[in-house]
């Protein structure tokens, strides 16, 4: 389930108003941020703006990739916490994450993420299912160069790495 923090600018960059869990609206004053913890209804400040984040970032505590949704831009600041394959097909589809690096780039992640799921006893049964994953991110925009070109590489280091023995498989730890 995606998680989305929200903050609204108005013309005058330094003031945005939010809705808190009561339906209140709060006033912010400078570069300060507020967010919805999850599951909470609870609102804290952050001291960060829109250049303080990263358009595409990974979150590996949480195995979410981060994004700006480019949708809202500029008069909404809407981060995405995409944990599942589809949230990020549909982001990817939706133009939620914009620029051919950025396209990559979250294409990268979001494998990078449907490979720490795999739950297969070899190589070859890896390597079928984030072929899958590959192929059904690639969908989301099949002409877009540097998602394939990012997918396709990923794709490429474990087929170069096919040998490694099966208890590293996948190397990373398991969710």
């Amino acid at each position: 389930m995606a998680r989305v923090t929200t903050l609204i600018l108005l013309p005058d960059s330094r003031i945005s108003l939010r809705k808190n869990a009561a339906g209140a609206i709060m006033l912010l004053d400078g570069v300060f941020c507020i967010s919805k913890i999850q599951n909470k209804g609870a609102f804290f400040m952050a001291d960060k703006n829109i250049m303080s984040y990263e358009t595409v970032a990974l979150d590996e505590e949480n195995h979410a990739l981060v994004i700006i949704d480019q949708t809202k831009l500029p008069g909404e600041v809407e981060i995405l916490h995409l944990t599942e394959q589809k949230d990020i097909w549909q982001a990817i589809y939706l133009l939620q994450v914009r620029g051919a690096p950025a396209i990559g780039v979250a294409a990268g992640f979001g494998l990078y993420l449907a490979a720490r799921q795999i739950q297969a006893e070899d190589f070859d049964g890896f390597y079928r299912q984030l072929h899958e994953a590959k192929e059904y991110l690639n969908s989301s925009r099949p002409t877009a160069v540097n998602l394939s070109w990012a997918l396709n590489r990923m794709e490429q280091v474990a087929l170069d790495n096919r040998d490694t023995s099966s208890n590293c498989w996948p190397v990373w730890p398991r969710a």
